[in-house]
């Protein structure tokens, strides 16, 4: 912990952090202070134009609108559409890129829809095919056709034990009816 005089309120400041060493050497001001002479807007290096990307979206800097994130920006393809039908849209209502290029934000690849229909309708898993017939697979690679041989092929691998057991059971019974007869 490095105890110093900020250079702009000249309180004694701890800086404990590599970042609060930082940014003491570089500008010799606190937190508090540095935050309120920091560049913010266009006057900031890293300045990108109001222009954001984050998880494959492009953000529009908008901080008067209704949904805009803590930092003010929506995504691009919400503003479109919007500007399209006259109208907010709802929180209900996601927009869906047609040809699923996240970035491509012309008016005509965007799809207004519901959340649960978006889901359903766009981002529905495609079953697996059975690797023999190509039909949709239900268990273990394989359609409703090729499962059950599939099956009774494994029960033939164990027929032996199967069938002990069996008899193990028959005599069981046997013996037990043979104990409640002699009681009679």
């Amino acid at each position: 912990m490095i105890h110093t005089f900020c250079e702009s309120c000249g309180a004694v400041r701890n800086f404990g952090g590599l970042a609060d060493l930082q940014r003491k050497l570089n500008t010799g001001l606190c937190r508090d202070c540095w935050k309120k002479v920091a560049a913010k807007g266009a006057d900031n290096p890293r300045w990108q134009g109001g222009v954001s990307y984050n998880l494959g979206y492009r953000s529009i800097l908008t901080p008067d609108h209704p949904f805009a994130d803590k930092h003010g920006y929506v995504r691009e393809h919400r503003l479109v559409v919007e500007k399209r039908l006259g109208r907010y849209l709802r929180p209900d209502e996601v927009i869906h890129h047609i040809n699923r290029v996240s970035l491509d934000n012309r008016d005509g690849n965007l799809l207004v829809t519901t959340s649960s229909h978006h889901a359903r309708k766009f981002h529905r898993r495609e079953k697996k095919k059975c690797y023999v017939c190509g039909e949709p697979q239900i268990s273990n690679s394989l359609c409703r056709t090729h499962v059950w041989p599939y099956y009774l092929k494994d029960t033939r691998k164990t027929n032996g034990y199967n069938e002990r057991k069996r008899v193990r059971e028959a005599e069981r019974r046997a013996k037990k009816r043979a104990v409640l007869a002699s009681l009679l």
